[in-house]
């Protein structure tokens, strides 16, 4: 049974206590239904949870998934200066960045996995947020198909309003796509 040990490459512990908490509320199954997380218990992360319903295409011949914010912790509205909640994801995520973040949130939801990264967690008019960052798939109700994107990023407050002119992305981004499959 895969435990936390096996997530090694987080860093944050309240990423690695999110993780565990995630693997136990699972209870055996491919992955928990949104009903089995609680705020309560979870308060060391909650300035820095989201949740984002996956909202797949209206028609067949229509593309891709969509997401949703459903809930966004303090320290994720500040960093988008305001609050995200019931906004879809290209109403917030700046368009340079959207076709990465949109192909990382079908793969969770698709493929499904557990995606996990490092390093530039939030670009904003050339203002680059170096952090950690988790993503979790949740079911409607404990099945296979993901209804619920569960993240968490996790970067310094002091970095907001930092400002680099010429930066560029950090090269020591990282990112691992552990497949729920693997899980078991």
């Amino acid at each position: 049974m895969l435990t936390i040990d096996d997530f090694g490459h987080v860093r944050d512990e309240r990423l690695r206590r999110l993780v565990a908490y995630w693997l136990d509320r699972r209870r055996g199954r491919t992955m928990p239904a949104r009903r089995d997380i609680d705020p309560v218990d979870i308060p060391w992360v909650l300035p820095f949870i989201w949740l984002n319903d996956v909202v797949p295409p209206a028609t067949a011949a229509a593309d891709g998934l969509r997401f949703r914010c459903r809930l966004a912790g303090e320290a994720i509205n500040a960093v988008h200066r305001r609050s995200v909640r019931g906004l879809m994801l290209e109403d917030y995520v700046p368009a340079d960045d959207l076709p990465v973040v949109t192909e990382q949130y079908s793969a969770v939801a698709q493929t499904p996995l557990v995606l996990h990264s490092t390093g530039r967690v939030y670009h904003r008019t050339r203002q680059y947020l170096v952090g950690e960052r988790i993503v979790l798939p949740l079911s409607a109700d404990g099945g296979g198909t993901v209804a619920v994107l569960l993240g968490a990023t996790i970067y310094t407050t002091a970095e907001i309003g930092t400002v680099q002119p010429d930066a560029e992305p950090s090269d020591d981004f990282v990112e691992t796509r552990t497949p729920i499959e693997n899980l078991r």
